[in-house]
């Protein structure tokens, strides 16, 4: 969704003005369907479209872990340990729990 967000909404952009037209989007569906369709939900979409470009590598993993997990992800900064992240809680059959409080040690740590 969020790819598609990117593509056909933002044209690719992400300025002050795709922010006002996903604003506006999240509203007119809200209103429509209800509640998931916040203007926070609509960011995290399209950054998640923007961080995994990948589509076949993305068909994997969610085939595996849920939003959830990439919602905990998509803030750290470098795309190492993004992977990293992602590949302990496929491998190691993390819960978000678990993610949460290994990144949380990691940050100590520093």
């Amino acid at each position: 969704m969020g790819r598609r967000i990117r593509s056909e909404i933002l044209k690719k952009k992400r300025a002050g003005y795709g922010e006002e037209i996903l604003a506006t989007v999240s509203q007119e569906l809200t209103k429509e369907y209800g509640q998931g369709f916040t203007l926070s939900s609509f960011s995290r979409m399209v950054q998640f479209a923007e961080l995994f470009p990948d589509e076949q590598i993305v068909a994997t993993l969610s085939r595996e872990l849920s939003w959830s997990y990439f919602v905990e992800i998509l803030p750290l900064k470098k795309p190492l340990k993004r992977d990293f992240y992602a590949e302990m809680c496929r491998i190691e059959k993390w819960n978000v729990r678990n993610l949460n409080i290994s990144r949380t040690a990691s940050v100590i740590k520093k």
